[in-house]
């Protein structure tokens, strides 16, 4: 197979830099946040770029807001969720998120696809540091 040049796009710049692994953007609060699993890093950046570290969470990978706002963040290969919160970016203690059905989430295991029985629905305990199946 014969390798194809491709042109750069004339129009594309980076957005942002110093980012180690940036994955799982979410547009949120007018800025847009992302996890670096590599760094532990949860950051969010204004329409300029400018970046703010929000939260430190090892191997940070998916994230999400609860119906009242609450951050969380999923810990790759840890089968953890974090519930941070985000002024003091104090944790208690999942996988990859999806957006909830009220008053659900749901996590997958890792591996790529979703296999039947890899999802499991978690409901969120507002008054508890543990979240268990719905």
């Amino acid at each position: 197979m014969n390798a194809v040049d491709i042109a750069p796009w004339p129009f594309c710049e980076p957005f942002c830099d110093g980012i180690a692994y940036g994955e799982g953007p979410r547009w949120h609060g007018g800025r847009l946040w992302f996890t670096d699993g590599l760094a532990g890093r949860v950051y969010s950046a204004d329409e300029n770029g400018l970046l703010a570290v929000e939260a430190e969470v090892e191997r940070a990978s998916g994230l999400g807001w609860l119906g009242d706002g609450t951050l969380v963040v999923s810990a790759l290969f840890a089968a953890k969720i974090y519930r941070v919160d985000v002024p003091t970016a104090a944790r208690c203690t999942w996988w990859s998120t999806t957006p909830p059905r009220k008053p659900c989430y749901e996590v997958n295991q890792p591996g790529g696809s979703c296999r039947p029985g890899s999802t499991c629905p978690v409901r969120d305990r507002p008054n508890s540091k543990r979240k268990t199946p719905a």
